[in-house]
């Protein structure tokens, strides 16, 4: 290749080259943004606007879900508190009936043979004998007196 020749291939690719970067020029890019008009540069600061109301909407529901949040959990923790009063009262009640059953069992143990020796005594006086709940159970029913008579069977 000859000197000649070598320049002509650069000045050719050069322009090759120029007239692929033509299109990127300083000048075009500013004739695009020149473009814009206020108005729509007005209508992106109305839509910036309309997102920054949105944004503090939603900011304002989630503190609002967060207090109401707040407010549940509390009002969980009390109902939890009750739930723990109320099993302590039931248990207090289920500690009382037992005592109260104990007590009635050592009156009953108490009063059983008095109430024996009584109905040997009355039926020994009398020749009947009293109507108890054991005969009530077995279906016997008494008189109008509430005593059967000695022949009656028991």
């Amino acid at each position: 290749m000859t000197r000649e020749k070598r320049l002509w291939v650069r000045i050719v690719s050069f322009a090759v080259v120029l007239a692929l970067l033509l299109p990127l020029s300083p000048v075009t890019v500013v004739e695009e943004v020149q473009a814009v008009t206020q108005a729509d540069i007005d209508k992106l600061k109305k839509k910036a606007e309309d997102l920054a109301d949105q944004r503090r909407s939603v900011q304002e529901k989630l503190a609002e879900a967060r207090a109401e949040k707040s407010e549940l959990m509390d009002q969980k923790a009390l109902l939890e508190e009750d739930i723990d009063l109320i099993q302590q009262t039931i248990a207090s009640i289920e500690e009382r009936i037992e005592s109260i059953q104990a007590q009635i069992d050592s009156i009953q143990s108490q009063v059983t043979p008095y109430l024996k020796a009584r109905g040997l005594l009355w039926f020994a006086l009398t020749g009947y004998r009293l109507t108890t709940c054991a005969d009530l159970s077995r279906g016997v029913t008494p008189g109008h007196s509430g005593v059967f008579p000695a022949s009656d069977p028991a």
